[in-house]
């Protein structure tokens, strides 16, 4: 499946900018924390990303796959905003949809 990153160009040093297209290849959960990996055409885009992410790679990841680590933002609703939602999104969207949404789960606690 292709995807395209919707990355907020957060590591542009590392070519990890909004619209890199690459292609999904699995999710992983490692101590409660949760990656989608990437397989990107040109492999100098999430070098510096792969370099850092060494201890996640298993024998079922290829080491030339990117970990996409999600957004986690928890927000307080409520009239006295004593309940929190926990906003956990994948910034990638389908390449084929590229309509400004991304992949988003949302858990209550």
């Amino acid at each position: 499946m292709v995807v395209e990153s919707c990355l907020q160009n957060y590591a542009t040093y590392d070519g990890l900018v909004n619209g890199v297209n690459g292609e999904f290849k699995t999710s992983t959960s490692y101590h409660n924390k949760i990656m989608v990996w990437i397989l990107f055409p040109n492999q100098k885009i999430g070098v510096l990303v792969r370099e850092k992410s060494t201890q996640h790679y298993t024998n079922n990841i290829q080491t030339n796959w990117t970990p996409i680590e999600p957004i986690i933002k928890d927000i307080k609703i409520g009239k006295n905003q004593i309940h929190i939602i926990t906003r956990i999104q994948f910034s990638i969207q389908l390449a084929i949809a590229k309509n400004h949404s991304s992949i988003t789960r949302i858990i209550i606690r």
